[in-house]
């Protein structure tokens, strides 16, 4: 643990969730090549788009012509869908509505795991103390991968909403919602940009979970902003919210 500014009294813990409870990478690569399958097998489709980076680039490429895309990864998926059949001379009969749909089924593929008991029990001892809150660009299910009970909120951009982190309107709605200033959040997440720097930008202190959840080599020279502390591990969260507990004199959750 490592502290570069001094920190403040907090009263609620925001999280990240892709690579910061668990190691998101390997989840995401077999969701995406199962779901290519899927969809190859279910319309007949050319082989090479069985390949997830046919869809990666038609994807790519929507968010060139439409910025605002990026805020909803839900809405760039199925709308990436409509272009990626129309390519292919294959467009979906069902419109908006049957790409919707395979997005569904896409995110109960990118749900299909559970989380690290050790990331578990850090939030159950959390819960006891702060309320939590989920605050992620993606589209994981809370309640599918086990987590929906340990959270009290679950933030998520939009793009007719919120836009996604690094813009502080996530870390605002939250203060927001919960009557929280932002002085006395502490956000912890693994991204030196949409975390770090969305959360400094926010006015949110910020706990730094140096290489993700898997310990990967951080990137120094993405970090943009100071966080408040690093951490070497999501266990050393526990020691810090210890001390800070004797400063704010929180009463113990039901």
């Amino acid at each position: 643990m490592i502290f570069y500014k001094r920190p403040l009294p907090f009263r609620l813990i925001s999280f990240d969730l892709d690579d910061t409870l668990y190691d998101n990478a390997p989840i995401m690569a077999r969701a995406e090549h199962e779901f290519a399958d899927f969809l190859c097998d279910r319309y007949g489709l050319d082989p090479y788009a069985r390949d997830p980076l046919y869809w990666k680039i038609v994807k790519r490429t929507l968010c060139e012509e439409d910025a605002s895309l990026l805020n909803d990864v839900t809405d760039l998926r199925a709308l990436g869908l409509i272009r990626g059949f129309e390519i292919l001379r294959r467009p979906l009969k069902g419109g908006l509505e049957e790409a919707y749909a395979l997005t569904d089924h896409f995110v109960k593929i990118r749900s299909d795991f559970e989380v690290p008991l050790a990331a578990r029990d850090l939030l159950s001892i959390l819960k006891r103390h702060y309320p939590l809150a989920a605050v992620s660009n993606g589209n994981v299910d809370l309640q599918a991968i086990g987590l929906e009970g340990y959270f009290d909120y679950d933030l998520r951009p939009s793009r007719c909403g919120h836009r996604r982190k690094p813009h502080a309107d996530l870390f605002h709605r939250l203060s927001s919602l919960t009557g929280v200033p932002v002085r006395e959040i502490l956000h912890v997440g693994d991204d030196p940009v949409t975390d770090v720097q969305g959360a400094v930008d926010a006015g949110v202190q910020c706990a730094f979970l140096m290489g993700g959840y898997v310990g990967n080599v951080m990137p120094f020279e993405r970090l943009t902003r100071v966080p408040t502390l690093g951490l070497d591990s999501l266990l050393e969260l526990l020691n810090f919210t210890e001390y800070n507990l004797r400063q704010v004199k929180l009463p113990l959750r039901a």
